[in-house]
């Protein structure tokens, strides 16, 4: 690991102390050459019913995940080996996602499915966090062109409105139950939003 720090109050009770590095261990074995770029930071926290819970913090450059665990679940490694691997694999996902972006900005162009697959994946996303999906879609200009390059077949009696009015069509359009907000400029990213 690049750091790995360890709340005194931890270091302080030798089983949890004992518990702590075994899944440190298992940690440094998951994440593997990917170590030198990983912090980590084990800490200790309380659930809503005051139980004490022993909480993993994973963080590079890219953002950052936690992990709670009850008391039992840390002294359990091939529990743990499991929870740790679910959770390197949380951070893989956002530092996955922010280097495609980094790429698809990079790339001044956009395919209409590559497109529609942003936007499937930001409504996931936005779903799973919120737990109800967004109704309203910030569309960079540059997405909407991408839309329009899906054609009739994909448009239907919206598509005369595009080839009338091109990437103005979409302004406040409903595009899977979200209206549309257009946004410019080269560094606007795409939003769904409550």
């Amino acid at each position: 690991m690049k750091t790995v720090a360890v709340d005194r109050s931890i270091q302080d009770n030798p089983e949890l102390a004992r518990a702590v590095s075994v899944a440190t261990e298992i940690l440094d074995d998951a994440v593997g050459i990917s170590a030198d770029h990983v912090e980590a930071e084990w800490r200790l926290s309380q659930d809503d019913r005051g139980r004490r819970l022993i909480v993993l913090h994973l963080s590079d450059w890219t953002g950052s995940v936690d992990g709670k665990f009850a008391e039992a679940e840390i002294k359990d490694p091939a529990h743990m080996r499991g929870r740790i691997i679910r959770l390197w694999g949380d951070l893989l996902q956002i530092r996955s996602h922010e280097e495609i972006k980094a790429i698809r900005r990079s790339s001044p162009f956009l395919g209409g499915q590559e497109a529609l697959d942003e936007i499937s994946n930001a409504v996931s996303e936005y779903a799973e966090r919120h737990g109800e999906e967004p109704g309203n879609l910030r569309l960079p200009i540059r997405h909407a062109a991408a839309l329009m390059k899906l054609g009739p077949n994909y448009w239907g009696d919206f598509y005369p409105k595009i080839r009338e009015s091109g990437i103005r069509a979409f302004k406040d359009q409903i595009l899977w139950g979200m209206k549309i907000e257009l946004v410019h400029g080269a560094d606007t990213e795409l939003e769904v939003l409550k």
